[in-house]
């Protein structure tokens, strides 16, 4: 009992190799300090948030806009940046089409209020919101353009992936869309 306690007192204990491992030099039973401070670096990597207002118990975060949007008229969440490989816009004579996907750390029912906030103050009246299998959509209209924002949660680090389409279309805003007849 004596034994143990002065090794205990000593520190950690080198263990010997055997000569089935074949390795040389001591080993410690004790993690490395890189180690720790990896795993530290992880752990607070993941818990980043861009572009947060504080938030009071029981509510979602309240996100703020970049002050130049990618996009002229739709607004974007601070933090969130845009992945040019999977984006792209054209424009002629007046007419857009625009596909550009966005990728931050937000919950997604934040970012789902922040459009509702944001995009009628840029001119954009809602259409409709759905929610299916954790994936949010919902549409706007403004003047001859409709834009729909796709809010998808990544379990990848928390990430959360924003997908907006903006198109033109050849109809009175006040008029219904037309029905397909029914086969």
């Amino acid at each position: 009992m004596e034994a143990s306690m002065k090794r205990a007192a000593a520190g950690p204990r080198k263990v010997t190799p055997t000569a089935r491992s074949g390795q040389q030099g001591a080993r410690y039973r004790q993690p490395s300090r890189w180690l720790v401070g990896v795993a530290l670096l992880a752990m607070v990597g993941c818990k980043q948030q861009g572009g947060t207002a504080p938030k009071r118990e029981g509510q979602t975060a309240r996100l703020t806009p970049r002050t130049v949007p990618y996009l002229t008229g739709v607004a974007v969440p601070s933090g969130f940046s845009m992945n040019k490989r999977g984006s792209d816009t054209r424009e002629s004579g007046g007419v857009r089409f625009a596909r550009h996907e966005y990728a931050g750390y937000a919950d997604p029912h934040a970012i789902q209020e922040f459009y509702k906030e944001q995009m009628p103050l840029m001119g954009w009246r809602e259409i409709s919101a759905q929610e299916v299998k954790g994936r949010i959509s919902i549409r706007f209209e403004s003047g001859n353009e409709e834009c729909t924002v796709m809010i998808e949660p990544i379990v990848f680090f928390s990430r959360t992936e924003i997908q907006v389409i903006v198109n033109p279309f050849n109809r009175n805003p006040s008029e219904p869309p037309p029905r397909r007849p029914m086969p």
